[in-house]
């Protein structure tokens, strides 16, 4: 009995454990445990995309999808190298595989297995040195923004400014009198610089994490990096300037070399190219914009059921074809569209849509603006007054555009999927009743707001009157019209 007893409280006592690991974890520990979906999980309510510029909001984003992707590349081999000095700075120690933490001297620190993919974590001093748990912290990103903008001669309750936090970044003096010391943005760079080190660390990270402080100091070459720089992002360390210069990962860098400027204090910053490539969903370089891809660019119109193409004045006749019938809707949008085709005579045989990109999309209504990923889009269609009326979380197919830094801004739904909250009976070309809770796809309204067409998911589909359809809480309330 006195043998069994010991093995029973330690068989209890690890099933607490393994229920304890199964339970959610605050943002830090998840980092610890590689989980870094989740921590994109625990970040995202926090950051106020529908109170962001359109600079700000794409970084926002940028960074939640990376650690949704579970923090890697959207284009693996796409990473850059940068150098961050950190002679003031403590780095988190990651436990390994065993639990155990080590010393930065331990011989084993760059070869030991760690589930976070490396042994030491970076944060922003505005974040390491709070005294509150690691979820309670977590609402200081965006009161940064805000505190950052207001600073800068903004208004940052009402629209936090990407420009005004990073030039906010940049100011004060060095050490604990810098502005970046109250910011939730760390400081790197292309290139070691002596003031920050030794020692140095080397990061190997996604362009897609980077902001190039275009607003900052051009002597700096500075990269700003938001929330944290993860443990397998460093990928070394060194311990002086020129152990940074002669590193292997450093020499392989392509920006190393690059100026901030061109050839003067007057020309074209390269910092503010790399910056709109990245928030483009570019790699940083070539500075200089695209080559012609062989892309042709119109508006389209529509007479009947003929669709044409207008370009450089022109108007060709679109070739028929399943591609040509995605772009009806877009007719008479006077938004352009970009097309790989062939040009004959007065016709254009269209082989693929390049924008805006035809998808399906979760939507929600905030206000007066449809929010699509966070992000707030311009609606133009058959369903634009009748969106109005969206309550709760309905999809959307429809075509995304994107203006020329890559944020998303014009959406044209065809289709709504929603849940029916009252029976109804459709007309033609068959009779059948749907009940309550049976979910549909609305994919189209008359002009009157009279009718609809209604797809069940078994195939069936028929009109059903607008002004008696109730989608309840998951789609559209009372009657719709189109354009």
């Amino acid at each position: 009995m006195t043998t069994r007893t010991p093995l029973l409280l330690l068989g209890a006592l690890l099933a607490l454990a393994t229920t304890a690991s199964a339970q959610d974890l605050d943002w830090k520990k998840l980092v610890e445990a590689g989980r870094y979906s989740e921590v994109g999980d625990k970040i995202e309510p926090y950051l106020a995309f529908d109170k962001s510029d359109a600079k700000l909001r794409s970084y926002l984003r940028m960074q939640i999808d990376y650690l949704k992707r579970g923090a890697r590349a959207k284009v693996a081999g796409s990473e850059i190298i940068l150098v961050r000095g950190a002679k003031n700075d403590r780095l988190f120690q990651m436990p390994n595989d065993l639990g155990r933490k080590r010393k930065d001297g331990h011989s084993k620190m760059w070869t030991d297995t760690y589930p976070s993919g490396g042994p030491r974590l970076m944060l922003p001093n505005r974040i390491r040195h709070l005294r509150s748990k690691w979820d309670k912290r977590l609402p200081y990103y965006d009161k940064y923004f805000r505190e950052a903008t207001d600073l800068m001669g903004g208004d940052g309750e009402t629209l936090r400014e990407l420009d005004k936090i990073i030039a906010h970044h940049k100011g004060g003096g060095l050490g604990t009198s810098a502005n970046s010391v109250k910011s939730v943005l760390i400081s790197a760079s292309t290139r070691p610089l002596y003031a920050f080190g030794p020692p140095y660390y080397i990061i190997k990270i996604a362009p897609e994490r980077c902001i190039f402080n275009y607003n900052g100091l051009s002597g700096e070459y500075e990269v700003l990096i938001p929330f944290f720089i993860l443990p397998h992002e460093i990928q070394a360390r060194a311990e002086s300037f020129d152990d940074v210069l002669n590193h292997p990962l450093y020499k392989q860098s392509q920006l190393k070399d690059v100026p901030f400027r061109g050839s003067d204090w007057s020309a074209p910053s390269n910092w503010a190219k790399m910056e709109a490539n990245v928030r483009a969903g570019r790699t940083p370089l070539p500075l200089d914009a695209p080559v012609n891809d062989g892309s042709i660019t119109g508006q389209v119109e529509r007479t009947g059921s003929r669709v044409y193409l207008k370009v450089d004045g022109k108007r060709l006749r679109v070739t028929p074809s399943a591609t040509a019938r995605e772009l009806r809707p877009l007719a008479r949008s006077g938004l352009d569209v970009r097309v790989m085709g062939e040009i004959t005579g007065d016709t254009i045989k269209i082989d693929e849509v390049l924008s805006p990109e035809y998808k399906t999309m979760s939507a929600t209504l905030s206000g007066d603006e449809l929010v699509i990923s966070g992000q707030s889009l311009a609606v133009h269609g058959p369903f634009t007054r009748g969106l109005s009326s969206i309550k709760g979380t309905v999809s959307l197919e429809g075509f995304l555009f994107a203006d020329t830094d890559g944020t998303p801004f014009a959406v044209f739904p065809r289709r709504m999927k929603a849940t029916l909250a009252t029976q109804v009976t459709l007309r033609r070309p068959l009779r059948r009743d749907f009940p309550a809770g049976t979910e549909v796809t609305l994919s189209y309204v008359s002009s009157s707001g009279r009718s609809a067409i209604v797809r069940a998911a078994d195939g069936s589909y028929g009109y059903v009157r607008m002004t008696t359809l109730n989608l309840g809480n998951q789609g559209l309330v009372g009657a719709l019209s189109g354009q």
